[in-house]
């Protein structure tokens, strides 16, 4: 079941309780920043006895934000960076068996079945590697994974501990390179419209951090030093800002953020791309519009005929179940075959449950329509002085029927005389007609109206 909190911040914005874990490099809760960003939360257990207790942390530690506290009081620590070159941190796997990853990626599956030999480093960004038929070859050093075990990780943190300390150090900090979108997936049925919500979330690939529990931060943290976002996403079990710290103002640091939690168990131990599902799929009314409007009568240019594209739009209400996060929209159908035939993709604002959703999409040529040249005649006297008739001619060419809104702008005042259906709107100085097609049918519509008023 799809889960959710709705947060208005104003410094205390995230509540993450810590609970022990067995391995230290395993993290006890994950919030993932659609803005970017991840912060953590973890303990460590102290052993018996210890002086100090010390812990190697991923390499995209933002070291600002480390926080350190045993029961409640902070504790200072010693951060050791290793080499953040990568020449430096294959250094270890020369003339080691490695892997290849895919080019134009930094993580994945293998692109060779078989383990390589890495036997060179070059400083133009490329190594050396001997593949299983003897052969070397050059390619670039993002391309090279090592055994996760042969290089350090990242930032080591050593924390020297109080006399007699027990239980366990509570440790906070953010890391860089993690991300996440939502993405909407819109598909027409045989019987009805459906939606369906995932979270696309970047995990960065030197980053080993299996997170059992994982939480989705929509919206944007507010621009605010690191201090003030650190204090924003503080957890209770950590230690309490000091009473004589400068404090942000509350303007500076508040936003209205909400809180996924995804479905089911999220394994991050693999880097890349993961794809995870935030709500459970909702069947919608949808209404289909094909909007399309006609040149000015008075305006027109020397072609006899124009025939302006028509746009698709969709309308529906937000389903029950919590807010529909910011993301693109991928709207479609399948085949037959159940191939996926694109109808069109559009970005889309976040939306509270009941909320009227409007999607304006691409254009189509199933609806036709042709407009040809207004006859004008001009009027010996009255208030207007010329006489237009227009034809309008429709004709939906799709399997299904359509509903069409035909927009007629006049370009000022008018005064309609006649026409062979009634305009279903007046809107300002246009004229509208909503027109339900069968499908392959078709229907012309004739007006005649008087315009530009004559100057007083």
């Amino acid at each position: 079941m799809h889960r959710y909190a709705r947060v208005r911040v104003a410094f205390v914005a995230l509540v993450l309780t810590l609970a022990p874990l067995a391995s230290v490099l395993a993290a006890d809760r994950v919030a993932v920043l659609q803005s970017g960003g991840a912060w953590v939360e973890r303990e460590l257990a102290i052993p018996r006895g210890a002086a100090e207790l010390s812990t190697e942390l991923p390499r995209q530690l933002d070291g600002s934000s480390l926080e350190i506290a045993l029961a409640g009081r902070a504790l200072g620590a010693r951060l050791a960076t290793p080499p953040q070159t990568t020449n430096a941190l294959l250094e270890d796997c020369l003339g080691r068996a490695v892997r290849l990853l895919p080019a134009g990626q930094t993580g994945g599956a293998p692109e060779l079945n078989e383990p390589v030999t890495l036997v060179g480093l070059g400083a133009d960004g490329r190594a050396l590697v001997q593949l299983p038929d003897a052969h070397v070859a050059a390619v670039p050093l993002e391309r090279v994974a090592c055994p996760v075990a042969e290089l350090p990780l990242g930032p080591r943190v050593t924390v020297p501990l109080p006399a007699k300390a027990k239980g366990a150090l509570a440790l906070r900090y953010r890391l860089l390179g993690w991300s996440w979108r939502a993405q909407h997936q819109l598909e027409r049925g045989a019987k009805g419209w459906r939606l369906a919500t995932r979270a696309e979330l970047q995990v960065p690939a030197d980053i080993g951090l299996d997170a059992p529990e994982l939480q989705l931060i929509a919206g944007d943290v507010p621009a605010a030093p690191a201090a003030a976002l650190t204090y924003a996403y503080r957890s209770p079990s950590l230690m309490e800002k000091q009473a004589d710290a400068p404090r942000p103002s509350q303007e500076a640091v508040t936003a209205d953020l909400l809180v996924f939690t995804p479905m089911g168990s999220v394994a991050l131990d693999r880097p890349g791309l993961h794809f995870v599902p935030l709500r459970e799929p909702a069947d919608l009314a949808v209404e289909e519009l094909f909007v399309v409007s006609t040149p000015v009568p008075t305006r027109w240019g020397g072609q006899d005929e124009a025939r302006p594209a028509a746009r698709r739009e969709l309308g529906f209400r937000a389903p029950k179940g919590g807010p529909l996060p910011a993301g693109l929209v991928k709207v479609g159908t399948r085949d037959a075959s159940g191939t996926w035939l694109p109808l069109g993709a559009v970005s889309m604002p976040r939306h509270a449950p009941g909320e009227r959703v409007e999607l304006r999409l691409g254009e189509t040529r199933d609806i036709e329509l042709r407009w040809r040249r207004p006859s004008l005649e001009t009027l010996p006297s009255g208030r207007f002085r010329n006489r237009a008739r227009v034809a309008l001619s429709l004709r939906n060419a799709r399997e299904e029927a359509a509903v069409i809104e035909v927009t007629q702008p006049l370009g000022g005042p008018y005064e309609l005389e006649k026409s062979t259906l009634a305009p279903s709107e007046k809107r300002g100085t246009a004229l509208v007609w909503r027109v339900e097609l069968a499908p392959g049918a078709s229907r012309t519509i004739e007006f005649t109206a008087q315009l530009e008023p004559r100057r007083r």
